[in-house]
């Protein structure tokens, strides 16, 4: 994580204060250049590190779906949910197949996916640094000498700054392919930047295709690459088979995939949507939090760089940026918010305001002081908000695993193999009980992604009804539902008023996630698949307002 990096660029006539900068580095003892640097680092994976430790119980439901594909894939069934079921109701491919070993691992799933990542942290954080340290360089001189090696103290300063970034420590800690992508992402950059003109295969190609294979919106970036290559000087040549390697590999997939769900998009897409109204407010606000907690008006430093020695470099960064802001808008960002589209822009954003924070210094001790003023000024928002963060991320913890575990041990335990499920909480029950489950919000589920009208408002009760569930888990305000409106969600209310529902099935228990929060059971009658004497008898549930 504390290594160098090398300057990009060929040779030129240094300036004085370029060859005495230089002499000073040259003539420092190897113990005065690393003791800040492994202080830094130390303290980066101090913070890291506990952070991951106090949010261990933390991780979120999407997790499970992933792994609940990935157990199928392990099974020979092929990446689906459902057994027999083309549906692609993920969007991390590559972050999919390297979790679904968890759920086979002697360890077990949570360890297991906390060291997956953390290696994917760690190792992202190493580009971090990498890509400020060359930012360093590019922004000092032009051009730079040949050779010239960028002081280590700036890897450990991106390292650590990225490592104590609450946005980061949550996103880790949630479980998903946030720190995979950021680190596809960053290699892509750095290879880009470092990648020799005649290297057969462009290792950046290669990252950025590993990317887009991580998730779809990953595409964009390998558009971006291209042009971003052009637009640096690189030659013809190279543009042409970094283009050639990242489509390449990138189409080849795309088109298996295609082949396999037969839809050219994740069922996700057509279930939720994109680009209305109420997803760009939602991704709009998101993203003002964002730009408060990443550093607030100390942000404005990242835009100095567009004015210096690596204007070039600073503008397709910058598009790079927009690129990712453009997705949070369109998208309306994650539904369980978090960020979890914008931390892999972090290091990035970053290493350019460090970057501009120094530009206008020339001194190295004075380079060092304001670098880490700066770096203490953007880190502060995110900190003074992250008591309130780790609050929430453990009362979810919490709460999956009071109600969504707790539930699918028992679905496991009272129901045969053969039962079938309904429930949209699709993760962490449906995984541990292992029975069909239609998902009633469409993430997972072709006919109900396809029905008209916006996501979490659509419903289909024939349909539903016609799956013949054993079980029906609905979601609830209170513990047991009396009118429409004890349901959180409207689909939930409405399948809750048809009398055909209320004839074929009873409530039977709830499992608190938290006082609004409630899964509400409900059996169909006479179903011999679910054990009447655990489920509940055969009431009548109660008529709807």
């Amino acid at each position: 994580m504390c290594g160098e990096a090398n300057a990009p660029g060929g040779g030129g006539r240094l300036s004085r204060r370029t060859r005495q900068a230089v002499a000073t580095t040259a003539n420092a003892s190897p113990a005065a250049r690393w003791v800040l640097p492994l202080l830094l680092c130390a303290i980066g994976l101090a913070v890291f590190v506990t952070a991951t430790l106090r949010l261990n119980l933390f991780m979120v439901d999407d997790v499970f779906i992933s792994l609940r594909y990935g157990r199928h894939w392990l099974a020979g069934l092929g990446l689906v949910y459902n057994p027999g079921e083309r549906v692609e109701g993920y969007t991390n491919f590559l972050w999919t197949v390297l979790a679904a070993p968890s759920v086979i691992a002697p360890i077990g799933v949570f360890p297991y996916l906390r060291l997956l990542n953390g290696a994917f942290a760690l190792l992202a954080a190493w580009q971090a640094g990498v890509l400020l340290a060359r930012l360093q360089l590019l922004a000092a001189w032009r051009p730079a000498a040949p050779g010239t090696r960028a002081e280590p103290v700036w890897m450990a300063l991106g390292a650590a700054m990225f490592l104590c970034t609450p946005a980061v420590l949550v996103s880790n800690a949630e479980g998903l392919e946030t720190m995979l992508f950021t680190l596809l992402l960053l290699v892509g950059v750095n290879r880009l930047l470092a990648d020799r003109d005649g290297s057969p295969v462009p290792p950046a190609g290669i990252a950025l295709a590993a990317l887009a294979m991580t998730r779809p919106d990953g595409v964009s970036f390998v558009l971006w690459s291209i042009a971003a290559a052009w637009g640096l000087g690189r030659p013809r040549d190279y543009v042409v088979r970094l283009a050639a390697t990242a489509l390449g590999l990138w189409g080849s997939y795309w088109i298996a995939r295609w082949a396999w769900y037969g839809q050219p998009l994740p069922n996700t897409f057509y279930a939720k949507g994109a680009a209305n109204a109420m997803l760009l407010a939602r991704g709009g606000r998101e993203l003002a939090v964002f730009a408060i907690v990443i550093g607030g008006p100390v942000l404005l430093l990242a835009l100095l760089p567009l004015l210096g020695k690596a204007r070039r470099l600073a503008i397709a960064l910058w598009a790079l940026i927009a690129i990712r802001v453009a997705f949070e808008l369109w998208s309306g960002g994650p539904t369980l918010g978090r960020f979890r589209f914008l931390v892999p822009i972090v290091p990035i954003v970053q290493a350019l305001l460090i970057t501009g924070a120094v530009s206008r210094t020339r001194r190295p001790a004075t380079k060092l002081a304001v670098a880490f003023v700066a770096a203490a000024f953007a880190l502060v928002p995110g900190w003074l908000a992250y008591p309130s963060a780790e609050r929430s991320a453990l009362a979810y913890g919490v709460g999956l695993h009071t109600a969504h575990r707790k539930l699918g041990v028992d679905l496991l335990q009272h129901t045969t193999p053969q039962a079938v499920l309904a429930m949209d909480d699709a993760g962490f029950a449906p995984l541990l009980c292992d029975r069909v489950n239609v998902d009633m919000l469409g993430l997972n589920d072709l006919h109900m992604a396809h029905l008209p009208g916006r996501f979490e408002t659509r419903v289909d009760v024939d349909y539903l009804l016609g799956r013949h569930p054993d079980i029906v888990v609905l979601l609830g305000a209170v513990p047991r539902p009396h009118l429409a409106q004890d349901f959180l969600l409207r689909p939930h209310a409405a399948i809750f008023a048809s009398p055909a529902f209320r004839a074929a099935y009873g409530f039977s228990r709830s499992y608190a996630f938290h006082a609004g929060y409630h899964l509400l059971v409900f059996r169909r009658h006479g179903s011999a698949l679910a054990d009447s004497t655990f489920w509940g008898g055969e009431g009548a549930v109660e008529a709807a307002d």
